[in-house]
C-alpha cells in the first residue's frame, strides 16, 4: 500500500515533491521528468513484494523509505515528518524479521515464505513497537506542537477547530508513551481504528485517495503488533470484533469520501449560494514573451485566445447565475485583463504581489464571503502554489480555477478544481443553456 500510493503520486507528478529533489541538486524540470519514473518503480515493487517477496526487496524498501522520509528535514520542514513516517520504514523492516537472515547469497533474491521463529518473536514485536510508537508521536508532534496547517484543516473539514486538533495530537503523543509502557491488544487495535480515521481525513478534505492507500503502515503496523501479543479468550474476541471494525470503517468511510466529491449540478447551487472563493490563474498567455518590467509592453500578456477563454468563464458563470461579489487581481496585466474580460471589473491589489504575496493569498481564501455572493481572486501560478501547498490540488494550469470554501479561524478547504473549459460542461450540467 505504501508503495503503490506513493507510486501513483510519482506518476501524477506531484510537485510539491520538488525542494526533496532540490536536495540532491536536482532542478525543477529534471524533478519533474524524473517523478514518474520513480513512481513506476514504485509501484512495480509494490506489486512484486505481493507477487514475489524476497530480502532484497524488504532491504530496498526500508532504505528508499527511509530515505524519502528524511528528505523532508532535510528540506527544511519539522523533524517530525520523519519521525511520522516511521510505519513507511519500520513495516519492511519487521518484514525482513518475519522472512529471517539469508544464509547464503542466493537467499536474498530468492522467494520467501513467512518462518517466524520463537525467538524472533519478542525482536519482531519490539520493531512494530517502535514502529507504532513513532508514527503516532510525530503525527501527534506535527499537530500540537508544530502547529501544521494542512492536519488542522483535516479536522476542519469534519466541523471540528483548531483546538480539537491540538487536543488530539496531545492525545497521539500520550498514547505513544503508554504504547511503550503498556502494550495491550485491546489498545493497539483501537490505535488501528483511530489511525484509519485520521488517515481517511486526506480524501474526506479533499486530497486523492492516495493519500490514505501510501500510509497502509499507519494501521497495519498496530494491526500486526495485536496479534503477536498474547491474548486471553477474551482477547481474542475483542481481536476478531476490532478486525471487524477496521474493515467496516475502511468499507463504509470510503463510499462516504465518495459521495463527498461535489458533483457538477451540485456546485453548481453551492455557488448560486455564495459564501465561496474563486481563485482564478490567468488564462493563456504568450509564452514567448517574458516579464521585464512594470508596463504592459514588458510583461508575458494574454493571447486572443486567452482572451477569448476568460469571457467564456464569465459567460458561463452568468448563465449559471453564480454570484460575484468582490474581484481582486494581481498587479500583472495578464491577471487583471483576465478578470476584466470575464467579471468586466478588477481591483488592483498590491497585497498579491511580492514577498507577502502567499500570505496575503492565503488570507483571502479564509475569510469568510457573505452569503450571497462569491469572492474571485486572480493571480499568477507562484502565489497560487504557495498557497494551495499541501492540499493536493494538482497542477495549476492557465486558466484553472480553485474553488475553496472559507472555514473557521482562517482556514479553507478545497471544493472543486476547474479547469477553463469545465465552466461549458457545468452550463450543461445545470441546464443552463
Amino acid at each position: 500500500m505504501c508503495y503503490i500510493g506513493h507510486g501513483a503520486f510519482g506518476l501524477l507528478t506531484k510537485k510539491e515533491w520538488v525542494p526533496f529533489f532540490g536536495v540532491a541538486g536536482i532542478p525543477r524540470d529534471a524533478a519533474l521528468a524524473l517523478m514518474p519514473l520513480i513512481g513506476a518503480v514504485d509501484v512495480a515493487l509494490g506489486i512484486a513484494v505481493l507477487w514475489r517477496p524476497t530480502r532484497v526487496l524488504f532491504v530496498y524498501m526500508a532504505v528508499w523509505a527511509l530515505w524519502t522520509a528524511a528528505l523532508r528535514p532535510l528540506a527544511g520542514a519539522s523533524v517530525f515528518e520523519l519521525v511520522e513516517r516511521a510505519g513507511n520504514y519500520g513495516v519492511p523492516l519487521a518484514l525482513l524479521l518475519v522472512v529471517g537472515p539469508a544464509r547464503v547469497w542466493r537467499d536474498w533474491v530468492t522467494a520467501t515464505s513467512p518462518s517466524l521463529a520463537p525467538t524472533t518473536r519478542p525482536l519482531l514485536r519490539q520493531a512494530l513497537m517502535w514502529t507504532t510508537a513513532l508514527l503516532l508521536f510525530g503525527h501527534g508532534a506535527l499537530v500540537a506542537l508544530e502547529g501544521k496547517q494542512l492536519l488542522a484543516q483535516h479536522f476542519a473539514a469534519i466541523g471540528l477547530g483548531a483546538a480539537s486538533a491540538t487536543a488530539a495530537g496531545w492525545g497521539e503523543m500520550a498514547l505513544a508513551f503508554l504504547l511503550l509502557a503498556r502494550p495491550h491488544p485491546s489498545l493497539l487495535f483501537a490505535v488501528a481504528l483511530w489511525k484509519v480515521a485520521t488517515e481517511l481525513l486526506y480524501p474526506i478534505a479533499g486530497a486523492p485517495i492516495w493519500e490514505f492507500i501510501e500510509r497502509g503502515g499507519s494501521y497495519g503496523a498496530p494491526l500486526a503488533l495485536a496479534l503477536l501479543l498474547p491474548r486471553s479468550r477474551v482477547h481474542s474476541a475483542l481481536t476478531r470484533l476490532a478486525m471487524v471494525l477496521v474493515v467496516s470503517t475502511v468499507g463504509v468511510a470510503t463510499p462516504l469520501w465518495a459521495q463527498q466529491r461535489v458533483s457538477d449540478s451540485g456546485l453548481v447551487d453551492l455557488l448560486r449560494r455564495g459564501g465561496y472563493v474563486l481563485a482564478f490563474r490567468h488564462t493563456a498567455t504568450d509564452h514567448d514573451a517574458t516579464d521585464r518590467g512594470p508596463d504592459r509592453a514588458s510583461q508575458r500578456n494574454l493571447t486572443d485566445e486567452g482572451a477569448q477563454q476568460a469571457r467564456g468563464i464569465g459567460a458561463a458563470i452568468r448563465s449559471l447565475g453564480i454570484p460575484i461579489g468582490d474581484v481582486r487581481a494581481n498587479p500583472m496585466y495578464r491577471n487583471r485583463e483576465t478578470a476584466q474580460h470575464a467579471f468586466g471589473r478588477a481591483t488592483v491589489d498590491s497585497t498579491l504581489a511580492g514577498r507577502g504575496a502567499v500570505s496575503s493569498l492565503r488570507a483571502m481564501l479564509g475569510t469568510p464571503v457573505a452569503r450571497g455572493a462569491n469572492r474571485v481572486i486572480v493571480t499568477r501560478i507562484g502565489i497560487l502554489s504557495g498557497a494551495f501547498e499541501g492540499y493536493d490540488v494538482g497542477p495549476i494550469d492557465e486558466g484553472d480555477c480553485i474553488v475553496v470554501e472559507p472555514l473557521s479561524a482562517g482556514q479553507f478547504s478545497v471544493v472543486a478544481h476547474l479547469k477553463w473549459m469545465d465552466w461549458a460542461r457545468l452550463t450543461r450540467s445545470a441546464g443552463a443553456y
